[in-house]
């Protein structure tokens, strides 16, 4: 049996864990008070350059949806599933 371990970009791991692990990382959303909303993954240095200048964005969870969309794929392969991603407190 193998495990699958799934997160969100919140975890801001290093790529070689990543890669090497094969976590999947399911994206936050970013939404910056001029405005701007980012879907994806921008990568971490870019977002604390951006809130070293500015304020800091809020932040949305990814969709159910697209969590579901990776448990069925893994599960489908014959894998279980861990999610860990953080508390409401720590977004």
């Amino acid at each position: 049996m193998s495990v699958r371990v799934v997160t969100d970009s919140s975890a801001v791991m290093p790529k070689a864990w990543i890669d090497a692990y094969s976590i999947d990382i399911v994206p936050l959303q970013l939404a910056w008070p001029d405005g701007r909303v980012l879907n994806g993954d921008p990568a971490y240095s870019d977002v604390a350059d951006e809130v070293l200048r500015r304020t800091p964005p809020s932040t949305a969870a990814p969709s159910p949806g697209a969590f579901a969309e990776l448990f069925e794929r893994h599960l489908a392969g014959g894998s279980d599933v861990l999610v860990v991603t953080p508390p409401t407190e720590f977004s």
